[in-house]
């Protein structure tokens, strides 16, 4: 199975709304297949050290280890290569969706928490292992949306472990949440773009002029939940 054949049918399995564990099965299916494709993976790492365009056709986002591999023009689902370094401790975090995992290189280390606080508490959560488990190339494991889907990764040993994720279309966009298990904590993570703009926001905040207040006024109309609660806030601290 090349890269095209499985996108091909991974878009039809994350557009036939069936319920999760169908679309988890199912997936890991398409995936294993593709984990055995060795070279399709290889292929890419090599474009990222080769290729300038490649890299600099990347899209950024939040994890400054992912390579996008295929991205769904319609933004169903997406396909990404995770380098896992060494000694490198890599935050607890949730998804906006599901998706599915394989090791393709090295040993990575997987720890499931479960949120046991109601979330309604900014900035804090209370996390439990759910388990531990470590997954050699070929081997997989899969994630939930939201608090179903709160995981850590890491290399296991002296060498950097490889990860293929691929994740279907995502219930919630902007940000995900990255957890300190030992300090009880919780915050907001944006992708580079995205963050940039909140904080230009906040900066507004300490500018009390009126064409401060006006982009603060007109923002808070934007369709984008995230920008539109951040010039509210940075309006109610210029009060």
């Amino acid at each position: 199975m090349d890269i095209a054949e499985f996108t091909r049918e991974f878009e039809l399995l994350v557009t036939s709304e069936q319920a999760y564990p169908v679309l988890i099965t199912e997936g890991q299916k398409l995936l294993e297949k593709l984990l055995k494709q060795r070279d399709l993976i290889a292929e890419a790492v090599d474009k990222v050290i080769r290729e300038a365009d490649f890299l600099h056709g990347q899209i950024l986002t939040i994890d400054p280890n992912e390579i996008t591999l295929y991205r769904s023009p319609q933004g169903n689902f997406s396909l990404r290569l995770f380098i896992w370094e060494p000694g490198i401790a890599y935050p607890a975090h949730d998804h906006g969706s599901w998706g599915v995992v394989g090791a393709w290189a090295g040993i990575v280390e997987e720890v499931k928490y479960r949120r046991l606080d109601d979330g309604n508490r900014e900035g804090y959560a209370d996390l439990a292992v759910k388990n531990k488990a470590a997954l050699s190339p070929g081997e997989l494991t899969a994630v939930l949306p939201l608090n179903e889907g709160i995981h850590q990764m890491g290399a296991v040993g002296d060498l950097p472990a490889l990860t293929v994720h691929a994740y279907g279309n995502p219930i919630r966009k902007g940000y995900i949440q990255y957890f300190d298990p030992a300090a009880k904590k919780v915050i907001k993570v944006f992708a580079p773009k995205l963050s940039r703009k909140i904080v230009a926001l906040r900066a507004l905040a300490g500018v009390r002029e009126d064409w401060a207040r006006q982009l603060l006024t007109e923002v808070c109309r934007d369709k984008n939940p995230q920008l539109s609660q951040e010039a509210r806030l940075s309006l109610q601290k210029m009060q």
